[in-house]
């Protein structure tokens, strides 16, 4: 027989009706943010986000520096001011290749509108001396080897069909002066990122529409000669975040922050109507129009980024300018979470991350730590949980419109089957498809509580090309995410019980928090060449450098990680960097372009003497700030193309297209440069060489005769000469 005590029971009997009468209490609460969850899911209207995308996709470019940049920073500030919020613009500066004049002229004079190519390597710009080049034109269709055969190459323009992969090289390495592409129904992100090399090959690529193909096209079936001329010039030039603030009724000085991104990539910078890429702003404008009509208890702040594309250029200047300012370090407004937007359309279901390949900042068991309050609210204890003042829960609310606008007559069931919660102490991409960058990722390394919310599985298809890709947008997709994103926000900004440690994740310079780095350090540089006469180095202004971190064989392996900007009058630079947890090391170069000629006329010097055989390769930052000199001499150019491992005619290294920091496939090479006469390394050279891609550029003084050796597997004897 068991014996109870009574004193027991008596204690058991109080816990069970104090939790009944906490629950009791906590209900109105509960009730509260509920009202406001199904209020946003009613106010919410795809029919707005779609009039937004069409807009944005209608402004002919987005790229940072053209007019339908600007035209989009109009458009959203002057939405957000006349929904009440308090809007400023952060000026910063960043660098686009801006396109001058393109086109191509035929026999009888006529001109035909093109568009040049993003740059090769990114400082190669698709240009042409102010003449142009002149040739033959002749079709090759997608441009396999065999379509070349039985034509003259050597000096010919030639014309291609968009979707021929990277077939422009066999154009470029068989003598022609220059390639257009004709644009098509066949695109997806893989044409797009196959369209230019991370190797700096000076070869001029332009675009044309497929009706100018046409006409093109009958040009080559008669023989005639064109005239192709392309003005297109890296410049810095004023790119703007958006900053609009819109006051809590209560907790003022508590601020939950959302934005997205405006600006558009596009492997034709000119043409970038990037629909699928005006999803994430169009969601962000709408919820910044559902937090106007019902305003919150916490502060909100709605950020609209730009300068993505240039190693998240806008978001580090954010950090810099705005952040890192006394209201927000000494506590009067206070980041309780900020959230980028930045889905897309391929499922309804939304993926939370907060690290990616623009700065690496990889701390997944301090984030998943710091972050498991909103971690809660977002799955085991989901606003989707919260029931309404009429008894209707938010999560059967979600559910029954998400089988009626998707005709599922299941498949909707749990909060697991709209939130996958990513930030996880190991895999910290989540199930992305793609290599991306978070625009929260400057934030975070400032230690700042930032995250942002990706579509589930997402890929990104139709990313990066100038076709319209707005009819491969699922606006049922984006209509369910935009919902759950809508009421997991109204959750934040309205929950009183949030509990967010503000004192550990205050923004930070530089520091060291619980045995961890995190914040900024500040890189400053020089652009510099050696003057032989005085044996010391002379500045060298204006030169453009590049800033990344490291990746395989001495890149970034992610072409958008590289930071570009220039150098100033006196060749100094600055930039902030992330301490030696966000990534192996920092990586710079430098280079002047003559954009009379189109040519590379000075590169970062790698020779032993003055070059980085003496001078900082990279930085680890172990402290607040660092110092560099980036070398320069003056060069010629010269490509290698057909770079192959011969022993099995492949490239050495196979890069992970979805992580392109590691390697599938890695051999041991080697590239080693003699000067014929000495027979010795150059006093001055420099070359560029990514493994994956089968060619190379080395940098080399004027007149002067130098071997090129590829050594593969054994470092006993090369394999290429």
């Amino acid at each position: 027989m068991v014996r109870v005590n009574k004193a027991v029971i008596a204690i058991m009997l109080s816990l069970l009706l104090l939790q009944l009468a906490s629950r009791t209490l906590a209900s109105p609460q509960d009730t509260s943010i509920g009202d406001a969850g199904l209020r946003a899911i009613q106010s919410l209207s795809i029919d707005r986000i779609r009039e937004h995308v069409r807009y944005f996709a209608s402004l002919g470019s987005r790229v940072d520096g053209y007019p339908g940049y600007y035209a989009a920073r109009d458009y959203i500030t002057r939405y957000l001011e006349e929904l009440g919020y308090n809007v400023s613009l952060h000026e910063f500066r960043t660098v686009s290749p801006i396109e001058e004049e393109c086109y191509i002229e035929l026999e009888d004079g006529r001109r035909i509108e093109a568009h040049a190519l993003w740059p090769n390597g990114l400082i190669q710009p698709s240009n042409t001396p102010d003449e142009g080049y002149s040739g033959r034109l002749i079709y090759v269709g997608r441009g396999e080897l065999e379509d070349f055969d039985g034509k003259d190459v050597e000096g010919s323009i030639v014309l291609m069909d968009y979707d021929s992969g990277s077939n422009w090289l066999n154009a470029a390495k068989l003598g022609a002066r220059a390639v257009v592409l004709v644009g098509g129904d066949n695109f997806d992100r893989y044409e797009a990122l196959a369209k230019f090399s991370m190797t700096p090959i000076r070869f001029t690529r332009v675009y044309v529409e497929e009706g100018a193909g046409q006409l093109l096209r009958e040009a080559a079936s008669r023989g005639q000669t064109v005239r192709v001329v392309s003005k297109i010039r890296l410049e810095e030039v004023a790119g703007y975040n958006i900053i609009a603030l819109l006051e809590g009724t209560q907790l003022r000085d508590q601020v939950i922050g959302v934005s997205a991104r405006y600006d558009s990539w596009s492997i034709v910078p000119a043409v970038s109507p990037a629909a699928g890429e005006a999803v994430s702003i169009s969601v962000l404008l709408e919820m910044a129009r559902i937090f106007a009509e019902n305003r919150p208890k916490r502060t909100v702040m709605v950020v609209a980024f730009s300068g993505h594309w240039n190693g998240l250029a806008g978001a580090r200047a954010f950090v810099k300018d705005v952040l890192l300012t006394e209201p927000y370090m000494r506590g009067e407004l206070k980041i309780y979470s900020f959230i980028g937007i930045d889905i897309g359309y391929e499922s309804p279901k939304i993926s939370t991350l907060y690290a990616g390949y623009g700065i690496r900042f990889i701390a997944s068991d301090r984030m998943s730590g710091y972050l498991a309050p909103v971690e809660f609210v977002f799955t085991k204890n989901s606003y989707l949980y919260s029931e309404t003042s009429s008894g209707e829960r938010l999560l059967d609310v979600l559910c029954s419109i998400a089988r009626r606008v998707t005709g599922a007559s299941s498949g909707f069931n749990i909060v697991g089957d709209f939130v996958r919660w990513d930030i996880a102490m190991q895999d910290w991409w989540g199930d992305q498809n793609y290599p991306y960058m978070l625009d929260t990722e400057p934030l975070a390394l400032a230690n700042v509580l930032a995250w942002s919310i990706k579509t589930a599985g997402q890929h990104d298809l139709y990313w990066g090309n100038p076709q319209d890709d707005y009819s491969k947008i699922n606006f049922d997709n984006v209509y369910i995410q935009s919902l759950t994103i809508a009421v997991h926000l109204v959750g934040l900004a309205n929950d009183e019980a949030l509990s967010v440690k503000w004192e550990e994740k205050r923004p930070s310079y530089f520091t060291t928090l619980y045995g961890y780095m995190v914040g900024y350090t500040y890189l400053t540089g020089e652009t510099v060449k050696i003057n032989i006469t005085s044996g010391w180095y002379s500045p060298i202004p204006h030169a453009l450098v590049r800033i990344y971190p490291e990746g395989p064989m001495m890149t970034a392996g992610w072409p958008f990680s590289y930071l570009l900007l220039f150098s100033d009058d006196r060749g100094f630079f600055n930039v902030s960097i992330g301490p030696i947890y966000s990534t192996p090391r920092w990586l710079f170069d430098a280079w002047v372009v003559d954009y009379e000629t189109g040519e590379i006329v000075a590169a970062s010097d790698q020779g032993p003497l003055y070059g980085k055989g003496v001078t900082k390769p990279g930085v680890t930052p172990l402290v607040g700030s660092d110092h560099v000199i980036i070398p320069l001499f003056d060069c010629v150019p010269v490509t290698v193309f057909d770079v192959y491992d011969p022993a099995f005619y492949r490239t050495p290294w196979m890069l992970d297209p979805r992580r392109p920091y590691t390697l599938w496939l890695e051999t041991a090479s080697a590239v080693r440069v003699y000067n014929i006469n000495s027979k010795a390394e150059p006093y001055f050279y420099g070359y560029l060489y990514v493994g994956w891609e089968p060619l190379a550029v080395f940098f080399v003084q004027p007149r002067t005769r130098v071997a090129f050796n590829f050594y593969f597997g054994s470092m006993d004897y090369p394999a290429l000469v």
